[in-house]
């Protein structure tokens, strides 16, 4: 595996190359607990910073395990409803759409045998939705591969992503208080995502910034601009060439991030692009 680590301005992006087939568990260590970083007091999450990992090919499965040792956290989390997860919802007061946009576009959903979680009835729980194992633990399925034209075409139906290819809001606002079991099979790359601003303090930090991703299918035309007149940053997650404005054909590299300047950023129309675009919101 060859690792590519680049750094900028609050952002740090590892990507791992993959050149032969491999299979990897991946242990991420759960939150720290405390009074002072649970969500609303609610002992089952807490909140995080801005981060993600993005693969590129192979298969991506999350286990968050429980054990019988927190069988109870386990049952509650079960039954709660799926749609208070979502955009709308409060599974936590306060803290509205824990389950974020890009979640719902790329994650397996059991009831319907298909991605995406949508269609969700208002008697659905969460254990009707995520696939669960034998010991007490939760399973996360993601997609990792191009997705099909239907299936873009049912996110946009549900609001999931809007009529430009952009699904809004990327990042997780919590984390299940508990360790998690990344199984990587085949991969051809991962980027490790953080970014947390430098200018500000506290979990507030975000206010200010937005995320989305644009999925550009083969075939079909997309340019990138600049959002509002302050900080645009783009990183894509597979590589893909690019005509900048005034500038010329650029390849634009997996996981590296680019300031987004004034130009426009016409991508190849005969690639598939998935391009993370966070951007500062424009403030008084």
């Amino acid at each position: 595996m060859e690792l590519r680590k680049y750094k900028q301005n609050g952002i740090q992006s590892v990507v791992e190359i993959y050149h032969d087939d491999s299979t990897r568990d991946l242990l991420v260590p759960g939150p720290v607990v405390n009074q002072h970083n649970q969500v609303a007091e609610y002992d089952n999450l807490s909140k995080t910073t801005w981060f993600r990992r993005f693969q590129v090919g192979g298969t991506l499965t999350t286990e968050v395990p429980f054990g019988p040792e927190r069988k109870n956290d386990f049952y509650k989390l079960l039954n709660m409803n799926m749609s208070d997860w979502l955009v709308g919802g409060q599974a936590i007061q306060g803290f509205p759409g824990l389950l974020t946009e890009w979640g719902r576009f790329t994650t397996w959903n059991k009831k319907r045998n298909d991605w995406g979680i949508w269609d969700i009835g208002s008697n659905d729980k969460f254990g009707d939705i995520l696939e669960t194992g034998d010991n007490y633990n939760f399973i996360f399925k993601t997609l990792v591969d191009v997705p099909s034209a239907d299936h873009i075409a049912a996110a946009k139906a549900c609001g999931v992503m809007d009529s430009l290819n952009c699904v809004h809001g990327v990042f997780p606002k919590a984390l299940i208080n508990s360790p998690l079991v990344q199984t990587h099979v085949n991969p051809d790359q991962a980027i490790c995502f953080s970014f947390y601003p430098t200018d500000r303090n506290g979990y507030s930090a975000y206010g200010n910034w937005h995320s989305f991703m644009r999925v550009k299918p083969v075939g079909e035309n997309m340019a990138i601009s600049k959002r509002g007149t302050r900080k645009n940053i783009i990183v894509p997650i597979r590589p893909i060439s690019a005509k900048i404005e005034n500038i010329g054909y650029k390849l634009l590299e997996s996981g590296v991030p680019y300031t987004l300047s004034d130009n426009n950023v016409e991508l190849d129309r005969d690639a598939y692009g998935q391009i993370l675009h966070i951007h500062e919101i424009n403030t008084q």
